[in-house]
C-alpha cells in the first residue's frame, strides 16, 4: 500500500524547506558581507599602521643600529603592540639585505626593486594584501632603508569562524522558532479548517447526507464549506427523487406483470388445448409450439419483473428456508444441464464430491439462482467447457461456474449483476435475455448471507463464484 502524504506534512516540509534556504540565504550573504568588510578594514588599517609607524621605527634604527638592538626591539615591539594584525617587520636596505628582523626567520624578501622605490609597494597573494614594503626618507632626504611590514589574517580568521559559528546557531534557534510559529498559524487558520470540511466530506460521501459542515472562517475555506452542503443538500434531493422514481417504477413494474400474466395464461391454455387435440396438420402444429414457446418466454419474463419487485420491497418471496442438501441440489441441477451443453456441443463436467453440503436455503430459489448462472455460460461459450463446482472453505459453501467463452472486459463486471444490464448496446446484442436474471440472482444469493464474485478475462472465459454459510453440523 502506497504510503500517504498527507497535507499537513506537505505544508511542513514546505515550511522546512522554504525557511532553511532563506535563511542559509540570509546567513551566507551576511557572513559573507562581514568577511568582506573586516578584509578591507584590516587592509585600511594595515596600511595606516606602515603609514604612522615607519617614520619613529626608522629614526630609531638609524640612530642605535650600530650600539646594540634592545631600543630598536623595543620600538618595534611598541608599535606591533598597537595592530596584531601584522605580525612581521623586517627592516631591508634599497638592496633587498635584511638589516634587523622581528618576527618569523622564513620572512619575506623584497626585490632590490621594491626595497629602492620611493613609492610604497603592496604585495598580494590572490585578491589578499600580505606584504608592504614601506620606504623610510631620512630628514635629510635620504633613501637608505625600507621597512616590510607582514600582513596576518589569523586574527580576522578567528573572527570569522566565531561570526560563523554565531550566526549559524542564531539561524538554526530562528529557524526553529520560525517553523513553529508559521505551523501554528498555518493548523489553526487553514489545516485545521481544512480537516474539518475534508472529514465531512468524507462522511457526506459514505451516506451521512444529513451532515452539515460547520467552519469558523469567513474566507474562500468557508466558502468551500458551503460549497460541500450545497452539494450534499442537491445530492440528497437527487437520491431521494431517484428513490420516488425507482419506487413508481417497481410499482409499474409489478402492474405490468400481472397484467401481462393475465392474458398469457388464457392464452396458454388455449394452445395447449390446441396442441392436445390430433387434427392438427404438421405446419400449424409447428406453428403453435412457436407461439407457445413464444408465450413461455414471455411468461417467464413476467415473473422475473414480478420476483424483483417483490423482493426490493422486502416482500417474503421465498418461503421458509430449511437445511437442505446443497450437493444433491447442484446433481440435480447438473443433469439436467448436461443435454443442453450437448445441444450445443460443449464440454460440461460437474464437480461436486460426495459428503452431504448442508445449508439453510429455499432451494428452489437457490436452483434458480445457479441456473441462471450456468445459462448466462451456455449463451456466451460457443465452443469449449463449462464447469460446475462444489467446494467447503470454511463456514462457506463455495460454488464455482466457470467457461471458456467470450469473457467480460473489466469495464463491465463492475455491472455485470445491475438491473436491466446486457453487456453490450441493445442495438448490437444477439443474445436472449432481458438483463435481470443475474440481478435476481444477486439478490437471490445475499438473501441467503452469501457473495457473488466474477473474475474474467476477454476472449478467454469467466469464473463465476458463489459462496453460502454452511449450517453449523456441516463446519
Amino acid at each position: 500500500m502506497k504510503a500517504r502524504f498527507g497535507l499537513r506534512a506537505k505544508f511542513i516540509a514546505l515550511i522546512v524547506a522554504g525557511l532553511t534556504v532563506l535563511f542559509a540565504a540570509i546567513a551566507t550573504y551576511t557572513i559573507r558581507i562581514t568577511t568582506e568588510n573586516l578584509r578591507k578594514s584590516l587592509v585600511n588599517e594595515s596600511k595606516s599602521f606602515a603609514a604612522f609607524a615607519t617614520k619613529p621605527i626608522g629614526d630609531t634604527f638609524v640612530l642605535y643600529k650600530d650600539s646594540g638592538t634592545i631600543r630598536i626591539e623595543q620600538q618595534i615591539d611598541k608599535f606591533a603592540d598597537l595592530n596584531n594584525s601584522i605580525n612581521d617587520i623586517k627592516i631591508v636596505d634599497i638592496e633587498g639585505k635584511k638589516q634587523f628582523h622581528r618576527g618569523s626567520e622564513n620572512g619575506f624578501d623584497p626585490t632590490p626593486e621594491q626595497s629602492s622605490s620611493f613609492e610604497v609597494v603592496y604585495a598580494y597573494d590572490g585578491a589578499d594584501l600580505t606584504h608592504i614594503i614601506y620606504p623610510y626618507i631620512e630628514d635629510f632626504g635620504a633613501h637608505r632603508y625600507s621597512i616590510v611590514y607582514t600582513v596576518s589574517y589569523d586574527a580576522i580568521d578567528a573572527s570569522i569562524r566565531q561570526l560563523t559559528t554565531g550566526i549559524v546557531i542564531l539561524a538554526t534557534a530562528a529557524l526553529a522558532a520560525s517553523i513553529l510559529v508559521s505551523y501554528f498559524v498555518i493548523n489553526k487558520f487553514f489545516l485545521k479548517p481544512l480537516g474539518l470540511v475534508s472529514r465531512a466530506a468524507i462522511n457526506i460521501s459514505r451516506g451521512n447526507l444529513g451532515l452539515k459542515v460547520e467552519s469558523p472562517n469567513n474566507d474562500e475555506i468557508g466558502d468551500l464549506a458551503k460549497s460541500v452542503n450545497t452539494m450534499a443538500d442537491a445530492l440528497k434531493a437527487d437520491i431521494n427523487k431517484l428513490k420516488e422514481v425507482d419506487a413508481m417504477k417497481s410499482e409499474f413494474m409489478m402492474i405490468a406483470s400481472h397484467n401481462l400474466r393475465t392474458p398469457l395464461t388464457a392464452i396458454q391454455g388455449y394452445l395447449d388445448n390446441l396442441l392436445s387435440t390430433g387434427q392438427l396438420s404438421p405446419e400449424v402444429r409447428e406453428t403453435l409450439q412457436v407461439v407457445a414457446a413464444s408465450g413461455n418466454r414471455l411468461n417467464t419474463f413476467a415473473e422475473d419483473i414480478l420476483t424483483v419487485s417483490r423482493l426490493e420491497g422486502g416482500e417474503k418471496v421465498m418461503g421458509e428456508r430449511s437445511p437442505a442438501d446443497l450437493n444433491k441440489l447442484l446433481d440435480s441441477v447438473a443433469k439436467d444441464f448436461t443435454a443442453l451443453a450437448k445441444e450445443k456441443k460443449l464440454v460440461f463436467s460437474a464437480d461436486l464430491g460426495v459428503n452431504a453440503c448442508m445449508v439453510v436455503m429455499s432451494a428452489p430459489h437457490v436452483r434458480a439462482a445457479i441456473w441462471n448462472l450456468l445459462d448466462n455460460a451456455l449463451k456466451f461459450t460457443k465452443q469449449g467447457t463449462i464447469n460446475l463446482r462444489l467446494q467447503t472453505e470454511a463456514q462457506y459453501a463455495r460454488i464455482t461456474i466457470s467457461d471458456t467463452g467470450a469473457g467480460i472486459s473489466p469495464e463491465e463486471i463492475p455491472k455485470l449483476f445491475t438491473k436491466f444490464h446486457r453487456g453490450t448496446s441493445t442495438m448490437e446484442y444477439n443474445y436472449e435475455g432481458t438483463g435481470i436474471g443475474l440481478y435476481i440472482t444477486k439478490l437471490i444469493i445475499e438473501q441467503h448471507g452469501g457473495i457473488i464474485k466474477v473474475d474474467s478475462k476477454l476472449g478467454t472465459g469467466t469464473t463465476v463464484t458463489l459462496r453460502l454459510p454452511l449450517t453449523p453440523s456441516s463446519v
